[in-house]
C-alpha cells in the first residue's frame, strides 16, 4: 500500500491529508471511500485534479496489467511518459504559474534551480543553503512536499514536520503519535510558529522560511555533524524540528498533554531517528542562538 499526501480543502482551509494507494476493484474509483470518509468525519473535500489522476492511472493499471500501486509509484518516479513532470508536480501541491529559472543565470546552475539536477538536490537547498550537509532522499522529497503548501507563507517547522511524517515510510511514526496524537489529531501542519511573524531569511530558491524553522535547519546540520549521520536522514531533521519548545511542531506534538516537551525529543530519537544520541541537550542547548 502507497501513502501519498494531498492538500485538501476545509471549509476554505487548506491542509495536507493522508491518502492510501492499495488495490481496488476493477469498476470502483480509488479514492472513493476515503474521500467519502474525508467529507463525512472532518467536512474535507479531496481536490478534483487529484481524483482525476488517480481514476486514470487506475484504468492504465487495468489496461496494462499491472497494480494501482505500481502505476502510481511509476508516475510519481516519472517513468511513464505522458505528463509525468506534471503528475509529480500536481502531486506535491499547486503548481506555479511562473516560469521556470533562465538557463543563462547563473543561479541556474544551483541544486535549487538546474532542471538537471536530481529532485534530491534541489529539494535540499534549504539545507545545503546553510553550508550543511546533503539530505538523504526521503529527506529532501518531504522538502519538497513542505515548499508546495502554503503558497507565498513563510514554510514553518510544524508544515515541515507534517511532510517527513508522509512521506517517509521507514521509521515508525504510528508509535510516536500513540503519545502524541496522529497528524490529524495535532494539525501540525497549521500550527503557526513563535514568533509566527518572524521570516527570518528567505532560503535557497527564495521561499521564506520562519526564523524557528531555520534555526532547526541549523541544528538539522549540527546534529549530523557531531553524530556522523550524514547525509542529513528523516529522523535528525524531524528531532531539530521539536527541539526548542518554541516550534510549532513541538507545541502541536505536546498540546494534547500527553508528553512532555523532554519526553516528545526523547520519543522522536527513539521512534523516528532509530538511535539515542548521547548529550543530545548539550549540542541542542549549543545551537540554542
Amino acid at each position: 500500500m502507497r501513502r501519498i499526501m494531498l492538500e485538501c480543502d476545509f471549509a476554505g482551509e487548506r491542509a495536507p491529508f493522508n491518502v492510501y494507494i492499495g488495490a481496488p476493484a476493477a469498476d470502483a474509483h480509488p479514492l472513493e471511500q476515503q474521500a467519502a470518509w474525508l467529507r463525512r468525519e472532518r467536512g474535507g473535500e479531496m481536490p478534483a485534479w487529484a481524483m482525476d489522476l488517480f481514476a486514470r492511472l487506475h484504468r492504465e493499471a487495468l489496461g496494462g496489467g499491472m497494480t494501482l500501486e505500481d502505476a502510481t509509484r511509476l508516475a510519481f518516479e516519472a517513468e511513464l511518459p505522458h505528463d509525468a513532470a506534471d503528475i509529480i508536480d500536481r502531486a506535491t501541491g499547486p503548481v506555479s504559474d511562473e516560469p521556470p529559472p533562465d538557463a543563462s543565470d547563473p543561479a541556474a546552475g544551483s541544486p535549487a534551480t538546474d532542471a538537471s539536477a536530481s529532485a534530491g538536490e534541489r529539494a535540499a537547498a534549504a539545507i545545503d543553503a546553510l553550508g550543511a550537509l546533503p539530505a538523504t532522499d526521503t529527506t529532501a522529497r518531504a522538502i519538497r512536499h513542505a515548499r508546495a503548501y502554503g503558497g507565498a507563507a513563510p514554510l514553518t517547522t510544524g508544515r515541515l514536520f507534517n511532510a517527513l511524517a508522509s512521506v517517509d515510510a521507514e521509521a515508525e511514526w504510528g508509535r510516536l503519535f500513540l503519545h502524541t496524537g496522529d497528524l490529524a489529531q495535532t494539525r501540525v501542519a497549521l500550527e503557526p510558529d513563535d514568533p509566527a511573524g518572524d521570516t527570518g531569511e528567505p532560503g535557497a530558491d527564495g521561499v521564506p522560511l520562519t526564523a524557528e524553522l531555520w534555526r532547526s535547519l541549523r541544528l538539522a546540520a549540527a546534529l549530523a555533524e557531531t553524530y556522523e549521520l550524514a547525509p542529513v536522514p528523516p529522523g535528525a531533521l524531524a528531532l531539530a524540528l521539536v527541539a526548542y519548545p518554541r516550534s510549532g511542531a513541538a507545541r502541536a506534538l505536546t498540546r494534547l498533554g500527553n508528553v512532555s516537551h523532554r519526553a516528545l525529543v526523547d520519543l522522536v530519537m527513539t521512534c523516528v531517528l532509530g538511535i539515542e544520541l548521547n548529550n543530545v541537550w548539550d549540542v541542542i542547548a549549543r545551537h540554542d542562538a
